[in-house]
Formats: C-alpha cells, structure tokens, sequence
C-alpha cells in the first residue's frame, strides 16, 4: 500500500482534516435510542476539530490512504454491548464505496448495523430487492423501522440459509478489522460471493508483515 503524507501540506488543514462524503451516501439522521435490553445504543459522536484528531488522520494517511481521514464534526454511532460497532463518518463511507458501485439486482446484505450502506443501495435503481441478515435484536429494534421495505432476517449470517440466489452479497458482520476474520469472510464469499468489509485491507497487512 503507497504511502500518502506526501499530499499533506502541514500549513494547510484541508489537506489532512477534511474528507467529502463519496457520492450517495450521507449521515443518518436517527433519534438516539436504546434497545429495550440496553444492549444497543445508537448515540452521539462528536469528532473535536484538535491536535488529536489531526495525528489520528495522519496516522490513518500513513498506515492506509485518505480516505481514511475523519473530519471534525458531529457524527452518529452504533455502540452493541458496549463495543463500538461503527458511525456515519466519511470514513466508513468510503470503505462501502465499492460494493455500494457493485450492488444491483437482488442483494444480500449480512450486518445491518446503523444501516448506512442500507439506505444508501436502497436508493440505488440498479437494486431491485434487499435481503438482511442482522444478529442483534437490539440492532433490529433500533434501525429496522427505518426500512419499512427491507426484508430483515434475525440470524446468525454465518447459519441462516437461502432458498434464493443473490447477484451481490455484502458480508460486514465484524466490528474490527482482524485476520481472525479470514476464515467467516472466506465462507460467506464462498457461499454468497459478493465481498467482506475490510478483507482487502487484511490481505495489503498480511503482505506488508502487519499480521
């Protein structure tokens, strides 16, 4: 992976502290909320425009690309059991880019989440139909209403079975990006095809001696 702080002009902010949503996607806009068994909370996430989020985007520039920078500013994130599982910021938008451009047809989605790729395919004309596969109970209760149209399984995605077939699958059931992960991303993509969050960012570590 290229290394890219040769683009960062330290006098200029906008080089290393601002990132534009990619095209068709934007921030959610839930009302925050627990889940009647306050395991899962959709809260707020405020991103201070400071020295500490100007090192973490140059880390992120360093270690992976620009698409990685956070910009300061208010954002919503999905805490499940007391684990953050991920927000609305540019950053995790762009990392959606790709099978957001490959979704068409009759899509399966494993991970529901804060819904964030969700809403952005169901806008999408090339999809026609959206299948998701969501765990958490909690998660359902909180984001399912949202999607009034979507079909919502409560399961395992690794377990549920499909009568249909799929023309693209995405598989983002992970809160962190890890290769204990492989083996799940290996047998979803076997299964479904399609493509895992954060598997190609795994495979550029393996290579590069992270992991």
């Amino acid at each position: 992976m290229t290394n890219e702080l040769h683009l960062i002009d330290p006098a200029d902010e906008s080089t290393f502290m601002t990132n534009p949503y990619p095209d068709n996607f934007e921030k959610v806009n839930y009302a925050f909320g627990e889940s009647k068994g306050g395991t899962v909370e959709i809260a707020h996430l405020t991103v201070p425009d400071d020295n500490s989020t100007a090192m973490y985007n140059l880390r992120q520039i360093r270690d992976l690309d620009m698409h990685r920078i956070v910009p300061p500013g208010e954002y919503t994130r999905l805490i499940v059991g007391g684990q953050f599982m991920m927000s609305d910021t540019p950053a995790e938008a762009w990392e959606h880019e790709d099978a957001y451009e490959r979704a068409e047809g009759n899509v399966l989605v494993n991970g529901l989440g804060l819904g964030f790729y969700l809403d952005a395919i169901q806008r999408k004309p090339e999809v026609e139909n959206i299948t998701v596969v969501e765990i958490s109970e909690g998660v359902i209760e909180l984001i399912g209403p949202h999607f009034p149209d979507v079909e919502i399984i409560h399961g395992n995605a690794l377990k549920v079975d499909h009568d249909e077939e799929f023309d693209f699958a995405w598989h983002d059931i992970w809160p962190t990006i890890s290769d204990d992960n492989i083996p799940a991303m290996i047998m979803l993509t076997d299964r479904y095809g399609g493509s895992s969050w954060g598997y190609d960012m795994i495979m550029e570590k393996i290579d590069e001696g992270y992991f």
